[in-house]
């Protein structure tokens, strides 16, 4: 029993929670230190190791340290403890004072795409997208601002918890970053037509403008697609609007195309594809194949023919 009171005795306070935190550790391990070169990154490996954190990981692989962009001089570190969830750890210098803090999440984000955030004056801005826990990616933009040395998060915006098909991004003119405005396309279900999660999807255009200090969204507008026609034209069938119906479709397939989209409260469409594409030009209804083509700035129905497989 004595060697297990050694053993008590020996074992670092870091296995039973006490002692400093990782970012604490980290802040006075990187003191009198510059934030680059081997021993930064030899410092950062040992913190991280010795609080049992690994490494962050997406979809493309590890990701470890990357560069603030705008004032480059500060550096993002993507941990985790073995979780899906990752923290984002920021760490800067104040005068000659290295600085460290975790950015606070919303609690409904599992975890964000790791992409540099935008850091000028006493802002940090983050344009991207974010898990919540579902399959489904959500575009985000988050603004932190610095109150004396600790980072608060003072905006999270989502455009309407849509999935995102881009992650949102700063607007570019000639290579230069506009971060006043913030753009990017999301992902949205049809209401008149039902499909499998994956797709295909009406398209959204959508914008953030800083306003006054303050950044709002300015634009939700839907892309014409394929499917957007189509989940117009299955709109005009759901209400018996057959006037407007006809002023869309060529009359040598309106009849048919009328038929095809019956109102139903399950009327199933697929791309005609294994891609599933948003902007697919061929769709499967229940018996039917639709296919569309381009005539100016609109799409119009090409061609309808019975499919007695169904899908």
């Amino acid at each position: 029993m004595k060697w297990q009171k050694w053993w008590l005795v020996a074992a670092s306070p870091l296995l039973f929670g006490f002692g400093p935190t990782f970012e604490s550790d980290l802040e006075r391990s990187l003191q009198g230190k510059v934030l680059s070169g081997t021993a930064f990154h030899r410092t950062v490996l040992t913190v991280m190791k010795r609080h049992g954190r690994v490494v962050g990981y997406q979809n493309t692989g590890p990701k470890y340290l990357q560069h603030t962009i705008g004032d480059g001089r500060a550096r993002l570190l993507w941990v985790q403890d073995g979780a899906l969830r990752g923290d984002l750890i920021l760490i800067w210098k104040e005068g000659e004072m290295a600085r460290v803090q975790e950015l606070a999440k919303p609690t409904d984000d599992v975890y964000q795409m790791y992409r540099p955030g935008y850091l000028t004056g006493d802002e940090l801005i983050f344009a991207d997208a974010a898990h919540d826990g579902s399959n489904v990616l959500q575009p985000r933009l988050r603004v932190y601002k610095r109150r004396g040395s600790t980072w608060k998060l003072t905006q999270n915006l989502s455009a309407g918890a849509r999935e995102a098909q881009t992650v949102l991004d700063f607007e570019r003119h000639n290579g230069k970053i506009n971060v006043s405005r913030v753009n990017g396309f999301v992902r949205v279900d049809p209401k008149y037509l039902s499909q499998a999660h994956v797709g295909p999807m009406l398209t959204y255009a959508v914008r953030f403008e800083r306003i006054r200090g303050v950044y709002k969204q300015t634009q939700n507008e839907r892309i014409e697609t394929p499917l957007a026609r189509l989940e117009d034209l299955a709109g005009f069938r759901a209400k018996g609007n057959r006037a407007e119906f006809n002023k869309r479709v060529p009359r040598s397939v309106r009849d048919r195309l009328w038929k095809a989209l019956a109102p139903s409260d399950y009327l199933t469409v697929s791309s005609n594809s294994n891609l599933s594409e948003d902007s697919e030009r061929d769709f499967l209804v229940p018996g039917w194949e639709i296919a569309f083509r381009k005539s100016g700035q609109r799409w119009v129905v090409r061609s309808i023919r019975p499919n007695p497989d169904g899908f």
